[in-house]
């Protein structure tokens, strides 16, 4: 713990009662390096009990492809674009599919214990936080991805362990959609027993709204607008009412 501590010493927490004798935890991590946040992702569920409180990491990367974990990078990653772009490359401890971070992109770790663990109550909080909080109209699929129409904005993955479990899902708030086009895109002549991605048109929260009405909200949503507005409202779903 001393250690996380010195190297994680930017990191925010924020507490907050809860009902059923359970308290909520938010982390706020200011790094943005995709090896740092995903050790720290992996640190907490592997050294934190979830059976008192539930915790939500929230955590964006410099541009980096983050490959799921029996995934083949050969097969997914245009493995030459993203060394040529100076591109990091890193595999995560849960399935799912490849996806692209920048800084445009927010990503949340939904932990909790393992009982409780659910996906989809998750993505529901976030679409209905976002929806009521822009006026959007996002959608939620039965593979745990978010979509506008028929774009996708976020995909998940989790990992369940005997102690505790966490989802995470990332959110392409202002991502550079032309790159994170060029580079997954691997070599999809490979023969592999790898779970394979399960390719989806993309778009984000900006270039949504750049072309509808709403135009006035864009300068209004930026990826830290969206993480303070989430985190206030991932706590307040927790809060007594006292007498």
């Amino acid at each position: 713990s001393s250690g996380i501590n010195a190297e994680y010493g930017r990191l925010g927490v924020m507490t907050s009662c809860v009902r059923q004798g359970k308290r909520a935890k938010v982390i706020l991590s200011n790094i943005t390096n995709v090896y740092k946040n995903l050790a720290l992702e992996h640190w907490i569920l592997n050294n934190w009990s979830f059976n008192k409180f539930d915790c939500l990491l929230i955590y964006r990367n410099s541009p980096c492809v983050v490959v799921g974990r029996f995934q083949n990078v050969w097969r997914e990653v245009n493995v030459k674009k993203v060394i040529s772009e100076g591109v990091d490359i890193a595999r995560r401890v849960s399935g799912g599919g490849t996806v692209y971070h920048d800084l445009g992109n927010v990503n949340f770790s939904f932990f909790t214990d393992k009982p409780s663990h659910c996906p989809s109550r998750n993505l529901t909080f976030l679409s209905q936080t976002l929806n009521d909080r822009y006026g959007l109209e996002i959608d939620l699929n039965e593979r745990h991805d978010l979509f506008i129409g028929q774009n996708k904005i976020s995909g998940s993955a989790s990992r369940i362990i005997r102690t505790g479990s966490f989802h995470h899902c990332t959110l392409l708030v202002n991502s550079d959609l032309t790159t994170l086009s060029g580079i997954l895109r691997g070599d999809t002549s490979i023969t592999s027993v790898a779970t394979a991605s399960l390719p989806s048109p993309t778009t984000s929260l900006h270039a949504v709204l750049s072309r509808d009405v709403m135009t006035r909200q864009r300068d209004v949503i930026t990826p830290s607008s969206i993480i303070d507005h989430v985190a206030e409202e991932f706590l307040g779903l927790y809060f007594d009412s006292f007498p």
